[in-house]
């Protein structure tokens, strides 16, 4: 009776605790219910179920193995190339301690290709920091900052560079050809650089084959990250489309300290999702088009936290929520 009544208590303490976060969560968000129906399961869907089989199998070891490598040693090698090229745009190219590194870098070049360690992936990773750390000596040696003030600025002199760097390289249509049961499918990342008409870009600013990374958290022109991802079949002669949708960062340049700015950047953003969702709609851009008003359904799928108890993401969500509202104005 004693077990029954604490595993009774725990249960009801357990609901009360998850109501109580359940407000904090949806506070200001309304839910609704009834509006469609689900859609049919997947034939053949089976939850995958881990049994841990060998004698003194635990789940850290498990959970370890799973965080395996998955680059290639080719992958580690222009990590680390990208990484210096970064630095080298902070130093310049002739600061002696990059140039003896991008050296050591070129004569330890393989040409046989394998699956990167853990260990290997973990040094790669550790330039950066290392890379840092050199632009902070540096800049104390020729500016006299105090060490905790130079190792701020390096952060972020490198954080721009990278962002900088990655924004300017070409854009280019991702296609991959994917295996199930038997089936193949087509996987096309349509970059927003090459949504174009012809030759004309969609959007009124031109991403001129080039894009915005998620990095680039000021950008109150474009939105981050922005492709339209698609899954094709070829049946019968052609090809057919089972699944077309829009992917992009959250709608905030929220390291814009203005206000009216960075609500200006979120619908900005909001406004490029919107024409990417009417341009993976070819009927419904023809008619709009031919000057047609059209009816544009849109279902957005946040992967953010609406609170403001894990850090900022409520914020971030706030602001994006405001865009979407904004552009559902009459006009």
């Amino acid at each position: 009776m004693q077990i029954q009544s604490f595993y009774h208590s725990a249960s009801l303490k357990t609901q009360e605790a998850f109501k109580s976060l359940q407000k904090t969560l949806y506070n200001g968000m309304q839910i609704l219910s009834g509006q469609g129906k689900a859609p049919a399961k997947a034939p053949d869907v089976r939850p995958e179920i881990i049994v841990l089989r060998e004698p003194g199998a635990t789940w850290g070891n498990y959970l370890q193995h799973q965080k395996a490598s998955n680059h290639s040693l080719h992958d580690i090698y222009n990590l680390q190339r990208d990484l210096l090229t970064v630095a080298a745009t902070v130093l310049g190219k002739q600061d002696p301690v990059l140039a003896s590194m991008a050296n050591q870098m070129e004569l330890a070049k393989v040409k046989a290709d394998r699956p990167a360690t853990k260990q290997e992936e973990a040094a790669a990773k550790a330039l950066k920091k290392n890379l840092i750390e050199l632009i902070a000596a540096r800049t104390q040696q020729q500016d006299g900052l105090p060490a905790k003030e130079a190792h701020r600025f390096a952060a972020v002199a490198f954080r721009d560079a990278q962002v900088k760097q990655l924004n300017n390289q070409p854009w280019q249509t991702i296609k991959n050809t994917l295996t199930h049961n038997g089936h193949h499918y087509t996987n096309k990342q349509l970059p927003a650089a090459e949504m174009k008409i012809g030759a004309k870009d969609i959007f009124p600013s031109a991403y001129q084959g080039k894009g915005v990374c998620s990095w680039d958290t000021k950008n109150i022109h474009h939105a981050n990250n922005l492709w339209m991802s698609t899954v094709s079949v070829h049946e019968d002669g052609k090809d057919k489309t089972l699944f077309c949708g829009i992917r992009h960062g959250v709608l905030s340049p929220y390291h814009e300290k203005d206000p009216l700015l960075r609500q200006a950047g979120a619908e900005n953003k909001a406004k490029e999702v919107l024409a990417a969702a009417l341009f993976s709609k070819p009927e419904l851009l023809n008619r709009a088009l031919a000057g047609e008003a059209v009816s544009l359904k849109l279902v957005s799928v946040a992967l953010l936290t609406a609170a403001h108890i894990f850090g900022t993401e409520g914020t971030l969500v706030e602001d994006q929520l405001r865009a979407w509202t904004a552009l559902a104005r009459p006009r």
